[in-house]
């Protein structure tokens, strides 16, 4: 028997979450896989940069009502330290979404690697 403490709901909701990286998601993309992706950020912030194909939050929320819970969603950040994406896919997940992951490294990784953003206005401060 083990002496670990089980986990909370919190941390069991999170390991239901998978996480990829910058390689499967560019796969994914060019393969055009059925999924729904979302940057985990308000319209404002999606239309400063944001990955092609990608919807914000904003207006994936619109939509969730009619979005089954088996569908395939893919949520991602500014950055690692970004926590949106990992809050919104816990809240999915809780909602009864069956098949979230979390591409972590979100926008700071994909550019790194050399992938394009697309990009409306800055944001003023």
């Amino acid at each position: 028997m083990s002496n670990r403490p089980l986990p909370t709901n919190d941390q069991q909701t999170a390991s239901r979450v998978r996480t990829i990286g910058v390689d499967e998601l560019h796969t994914k993309l060019g393969r055009h896989d059925d999924f729904v992706f979302v940057m985990a950020m308000d319209e404002r912030r999606f239309e400063t940069a944001h990955i092609a194909g990608s919807m914000s939050y904003d207006a994936f929320e619109a939509d969730l009502p009619n979005l089954p819970r088996s569908a395939e969603v893919v949520l991602y950040c500014t950055n690692a330290a970004c926590v949106a994406s990992k809050i919104r896919a816990t809240m999915l997940v809780e909602a009864g979404f069956s098949n979230v992951a979390r591409f972590a490294g979100g926008l700071a990784d994909w550019t790194a690697a050399g992938l394009p953003v697309r990009s409306g206005q800055p944001l003023s401060v």
